[in-house]
């Protein structure tokens, strides 16, 4: 069944000016009203009284009474269609006042609606710039612009990671052609062992990076359901996991954890603190010391490693950022475990930030309430 289409109804500029004479006609209708009914009684009590002095004498002067009672009643006629008159023409011009005012009151919502319907994604760098004192709609313009630098920041964001992300899918692609050109001109069968070999390093560099997409991608999509999560034995957990790599390294794991119990998603949780210790473990010194604190409060990893440069600090949760800068190699990393440590932590209401001590080596703490 098709919905019937509503009327045209007037816009704001026209509502407010009807209000304004609206309002207008029923005030000054109530003013001259009463001026009216005043005036009224003030002449009847006139007239009342001219004729009771005038019929106690001669004819002649009921005849003046009366026709005092005429003028009184025309000028009373005259009254009440002038003030008609006046109020009709005082409306329409307190209608066209309140049409200017609200035009001129509306210009910054206007200059608001023209702006959204002119800017795209490629154009988010106009700014409204509404000169004018500071009330509702100046605030309102200001707040509009404030909504476009940030959406041109998140632009700019998605383009630069789409742009990274092309670019580690394409290495090991590149890698694989031309690792099977190389087989395919000289199919010895110690060429196609080395052949195979980098094939299996190129997969294997796509599939972490893919797991790393789909990662940062859960973390930023928020959380469906959260429950009681231990996460001193989550913490425990991934500790242990990685014991045998650290003692490879000669990396020792110096571990102090107290009873914690966060909101949230237990995988996910597990998926941060693997990545913040398997960042731990790959920029610490051979032999060094990775630390790990836990209380209720906050949850600090911190390592021993190459002194970081403090501006550097603000890229590191950046996707695809790396310490090294190493983009090239079948085993680097795709740069984006600091950047699921950030989306997950912010799918949980955690703050996290990083700190390069002037020694050495990088801490990361996450502050969980």
């Amino acid at each position: 069944m098709r919905r019937r289409s509503s009327p045209a109804r007037l816009g704001l500029r026209g509502r407010t000016a009807l209000v304004f004479a609206v309002a207008f006609l029923v005030l000054s209708g109530g003013v001259l009203a009463g001026i009216n009914v005043l005036t009224a009684l003030g002449v009847s009590a006139r007239s009342g009284a001219s004729i009771t002095a005038d019929v106690s004498g001669t004819a002649t002067g009921a005849g003046m009474g009366v026709a005092t009672v005429g003028v009184d009643e025309i000028a009373r006629q005259q009254l009440l269609l002038w003030s008609l008159i006046g109020l009709l023409a005082a409306t329409v011009l307190a209608a066209a006042v309140g049409w200017v005012v609200a035009g001129r009151m509306l210009r910054p919502v206007r200059m608001v609606t023209g702006a959204a319907g002119r800017i795209s994604a490629e154009d988010l760098h106009e700014r409204l710039d509404h000169a004018g004192p500071d009330d509702e709609l100046k605030r309102l313009a200001d707040t509009f612009d404030a909504l476009l630098a940030r959406l041109e920041v998140a632009f700019d964001s998605q383009r630069r990671f789409i742009a990274n992300a092309s670019h580690e899918l394409r290495t090991p692609l590149a890698i694989q052609r031309t690792a099977i050109q190389v087989g395919l001109a000289d199919p010895a069968p110690e060429n196609v062992a080395a052949t195979a070999e980098q094939l299996l390093a190129a997969n294997r560099r796509t599939e972490r990076l893919l797991s790393g997409l789909l990662a940062l991608a859960t973390g930023q999509r928020g959380l469906e359901r959260t429950d009681a999560v231990d996460l001193d034995a989550v913490v425990t957990d991934q500790v242990e996991v990685r014991r045998a790599r650290a003692a490879q390294e000669h990396t020792e794991l110096r571990v102090r954890v107290d009873p914690s119990v966060v909101s949230g998603d237990a995988v996910l949780l597990g998926q941060l603190m693997g990545n913040l210790l398997d960042n731990a473990l790959e920029y610490s010194t051979k032999p060094g010391v990775v630390e790990v604190d836990l209380d209720p409060r906050r949850l600090r990893i911190g390592n021993t490693g190459a002194v970081i440069d403090p501006d550097a600090i603000s890229r590191l949760f950046e996707p695809f950022v790396r310490l090294d800068g190493d983009r090239h190699s079948a085993d680097a990393h795709a740069g984006l475990g600091l950047s699921i440590v950030r989306s997950i932590a912010h799918a949980h209401g955690f703050t996290v930030k990083a700190q390069a001590p002037a020694t050495g080596g990088l801490v990361v703490e996450l502050a969980l309430t």
